[in-house]
């Protein structure tokens, strides 16, 4: 479904006819539903894609906008689900910065072997001594929608659904609001199912993987 349709669906869902409402204007609420929200309520069956970026000597910290290269808050990157992969080797992940810091209880130099993942950073330990390529495996926010729109019609109803909710309920369309609350929640667990039917990169549970 192109873009342009979904704008048309758009505004007769609230009930206007074409020109009452900017082009530019649509497009923003599909955006916000489409790059953000779905993947924040899908959780955990958000798209998944992994980063390259490289290390750099004697830096131990990298934020997400450094590794998929972007500027917040355009950053790619929902969470990190690991592996991360140093090289052919895995390297120890840890998301409790105390367990981190009682292995790592000092600052050494060379090659890693751990990292710990923290607000929406990773931090490595040894520190870096050489420019080495790493792989991070996440979950993904989705990349801006193009005007070819998307090619599944269960995803493009669901970001229609969701952004003709958003703007009812901003301008106090309640009826309207409540009843494509109610169809973006279903169509939201289609969109799910769609991505859990794939292959999935998964962290164990605990706090180290």
């Amino acid at each position: 479904m192109t873009k342009d349709e979904m704008r048309a669906i758009f505004l007769r869902s609230l009930g206007f006819a074409p020109g009452d409402v900017d082009g530019a204007e649509i497009d923003i609420y599909l955006q916000k539903i489409w790059q953000r929200d779905i993947p924040n309520r899908i959780g955990d069956n958000a798209s998944e894609s992994y980063f390259d970026f490289d290390l750099q000597v004697d830096r131990s910290e990298y934020s997400y906008a450094f590794i998929d290269g972007t500027d917040p808050p355009e950053v790619l990157i929902r969470s990190v689900t690991g592996p991360i992969v140093l090289g052919s080797d895995k390297l120890e992940v840890y998301t409790n910065s105390s367990h981190f810091h009682d292995q790592y209880p000092t600052e050494t130099d060379g090659t890693p072997l751990a990292v710990l993942v923290y607000n929406r950073k990773l931090r490595f330990m040894p520190i870096p001594q050489a420019i080495e390529t790493c792989r991070v495996y996440c979950h993904k926010f989705n990349e801006k929608m193009e005007d070819i729109g998307l090619p599944e019609d269960t995803q493009a109803f669901c970001v229609i659904y969701g952004a003709v909710a958003l703007r009812a309920a901003e301008a106090g369309m309640d009826d309207i609001q409540q009843r494509f609350d109610g169809l973006y929640r279903i169509a939201l667990a289609e969109v799910a199912s769609m991505f859990a039917s794939g292959v999935r990169v998964s962290a164990p549970p605990g706090d180290r993987w």
